[in-house]
């Protein structure tokens, strides 16, 4: 007699809800469209605060798999995906006073960051080329509405349409890598793609490589690291500044997590072919963001290439190919994340005749008229320029090491020549801050939920020194178990 046989649910268990939960508030949406944004936005925040305790809740020391391989779930993932949580929970609370003051504020903003979240959790967690798509596609098709969300604005719509261009682009790259993938190993399912390249006598075939080239250059596009960010680089400057918040920081943490699930954990032992690629990815990522984060007066440019440039050094920890240089990644992603909520905060809450600021000229004595809010600045820009003793100087020194223990010496220069020149950028927001004179006054009024940002994150980069073993240690545990 034929037994049905029933997909394991439980390591999905978070996604699941999460999912579920987002039709159900769409529906509220839907049926009940005035008034409901704000009440909206505050249920996809607590969904959120659910699903980290469902992800937190679900613990094993071994992978699981769901869905006959298609998902998987270990304690590396389950780290990322806090991370993302995280930073989607910030990016809606960051929203709520932002789309208000903007009158932009739509019930289906919350949704889609929450559809966007569920995208990037699945990335975290595939465990087949076929659900690696299915996730980078739904985080697409959520970010292409996102940019273009200020839908009055033509210069918006214009970016959004760019962008989805270079998402279709991009997805051609991934999908041509996966069919040579898949043409040279016979599978989809990343573990077995690996068990097949081990079992032939000649190991990767050029044909392989060339997909696995393909494959990582596609994901690159995805997060649009340099070089390919220099193509788009208005879209980010025109979305609204949530947006763009989430946008560096969420797409690349659940990218470079899903990488060392599958190029660490599972093709090390080709990792002559793939660690030169990240190595030259990594160099061009700090080099050139840096030198033009140098020349752009535009802050949320000057984000933008900040921010790729972070994602570069972090990744350096990927080419070290080693636990350290595993555990390092999740180090420096949690405390660059801090990092960028608490800069993004700041700029939202700054304002001149109830419009943001949008140059560095704009923030000229702001000691002077938020003095507390430049100590906040002082504090953020001294961790992201790795200043001890802020929580950024040791996420960049954690990276370094695990380069130096793996021999690779020109990287660990090139790195070090690279946070030497950030530190340059973010030194020159201090001094106009404090060091020149105020040209016109700022809004009075912040909101009480960018401050309570603003002030954690500051207070985070502090403990961290203080405090440094738990979050070091866990990263440490998970990665040993990759």
């Amino acid at each position: 007699m034929n037994t049905a046989v029933f997909p394991n649910f439980l390591p999905a268990s978070a996604e699941i809800f999460l999912t579920c939960s987002g039709i159900m508030l769409l529906l509220i949406g839907l049926f009940r469209k005035r008034g409901v944004a704000g009440w909206i936005s505050w249920g996809v925040i607590i969904v959120f605060f659910v699903t980290t305790l469902f992800v937190l809740s679900y613990s094993s020391e071994a992978e699981e798999k769901a869905f006959f391989g298609l998902f998987v779930a270990t304690p590396y993932t389950q780290f990322a995906k806090v991370l993302v949580l995280i930073s989607s929970f910030l990016a809606i609370v960051l929203s709520n006073d932002y789309m208000r003051r903007e009158e932009i504020e739509r019930f289906e903003f919350p949704i889609l960051v929450l559809f966007a979240t569920v995208g990037m959790m699945i990335i975290i967690s595939a465990g087949d080329l076929i659900a690696l798509f299915i996730g980078m596609e739904l985080q697409s098709v959520a970010f292409y509405v996102l940019v273009a969300f200020r839908t009055n604005s033509l210069k918006s719509i214009e970016s959004g349409f760019r962008y989805f261009l270079f998402g279709i682009f991009s997805s051609v790259v991934f999908l041509y890598g996966c069919s040579l993938i898949y043409g040279f190993s016979g599978t989809t399912e990343l573990t077995k793609i690996s068990l097949s390249i081990q079992s032939k006598d000649q190991g990767a075939s050029i044909g392989f490589i060339i997909g696995l080239a393909f494959f990582i250059l596609g994901l690159a596009l995805k997060v649009s690291v340099i070089p390919f960010q220099l193509w788009i680089h208005d879209c980010y400057a025109r979305a609204p500044s949530p947006v763009t918040a989430f946008l560096l920081i969420g797409p690349p943490i659940a990218l470079l997590c899903f990488l060392v699930q599958f190029l660490f954990a599972s093709l090390l032992f080709i990792s002559d072919f793939w660690q030169p690629l990240i190595s030259i990815i990594s160099c061009l990522s700090m080099l050139i963001s840096s030198g033009m984060m140098f020349f752009e007066d535009n802050i949320k440019r000057w984000i933008t290439y900040g921010s790729i440039g972070h994602i570069g050094f972090a990744s350096m920890g990927l080419a070290a190919g080693s636990e350290n240089g595993c555990s390092s990644i999740l180090v420096y992603l949690s405390i660059y994340l801090v990092m960028h909520f608490g800069w993004v905060a700041v700029i939202i809450s700054l304002r001149k005749k109830k419009q943001t600021v949008e140059k560095f000229r704009d923030l000229a004595g702001l000691s002077e008229n938020h003095p507390l809010v430049a100590f906040f600045c002082f504090v953020i820009m001294f961790a992201m320029a790795g200043i001890p003793p802020f929580a950024g100087f040791f996420g960049k020194w954690l990276v370094l090491t695990a380069i130096m223990d793996s021999q690779l010496y020109l990287l660990a220069l090139i790195g070090g020549a690279a946070s030497f020149a950030f530190a340059i950028s973010y030194l020159r927001v201090v001094k106009v801050i404090y060091f020149e004179d105020l040209i016109e006054p700022f809004d009075t009024n912040t909101s009480g939920e960018l401050n309570i940002i603003m002030f954690g994150s500051v207070v985070l980069l502090v403990l961290f020194f203080i405090f440094p073993n738990p979050l070091i240690s866990s990263a440490k545990i998970v990665a040993s178990i990759l």
